[in-house]
């Protein structure tokens, strides 16, 4: 928005939660943090449901919920997909028409660990990590691969020599406890 020069910034999540809230308010809290951006806002619209950020140029980054199996209505110069793992292939296929109406489109997914069901994000995550495909920008915190130690392990916690329990692999995993911003016990709770 600021930087790139984006007309329209459209940041979604797969429905309206707290989550989505906090997006924006994260958001606007880092612009208002900064005097050489806030100078550049017209306004915060704060409507629940309907979250953005005006530029004085006109300029917009929105905040919306994917509704249904619809993506339509969600188009801009970069559409973030936050919680990819919720986006379905209905939403990206009813969406990539409207990005090609743009000059120069980007779609950012970004997301926690795939679920069994999250097609979309398996399908991005197996070209990202063939590592061939010219478009495509791909980044991923995840511990290296390995083999429990454990024979036949069924991943049940305290379960010994299970990889699902060693610490060091759940700070390769997430920097946010590299850099302090999770307690590595934090980890340790959700795997229980």
């Amino acid at each position: 928005l600021f930087v790139f020069g984006d007309r329209i910034v459209t940041w979604t999540a797969h429905r309206h939660t707290p989550v989505m809230v906090d997006a924006f308010r994260d958001m606007k809290g880092l612009i208002e943090g900064c005097p050489e951006l806030a100078s550049r806002v017209a306004v915060f619209h704060e409507s629940y449901g309907l979250e953005e950020i005006v530029t004085l140029d006109g300029a917009v980054m929105r905040f919306l919920a994917r509704s249904g199996q619809s993506g339509q209505g969600m188009s801009g110069d970069l559409v973030v997909m936050d919680e990819a793992f919720a986006a379905t292939p209905a939403q990206i296929a009813s969406l990539m028409p409207t990005l090609s109406a743009r000059p120069n489109p980007q779609l950012l997914y970004g997301s926690s660990a795939a679920h069994a069901t999250s097609e979309v994000l398996h399908s991005v995550m197996e070209r990202g990590r063939a590592g061939n495909d010219p478009d495509l920008a791909y980044v991923e915190w995840s511990a290296e691969r390995g083999e429990c130690r454990a024979t036949r392990c069924a991943h049940q916690v305290g379960t010994q020599g299970c990889l699902l329990d060693d610490e060091a692999r759940w700070l390769q995993a997430n920097p946010a406890v590299v850099r302090g911003r999770m307690q590595a016990s934090t980890k340790g709770r959700s795997r229980r």
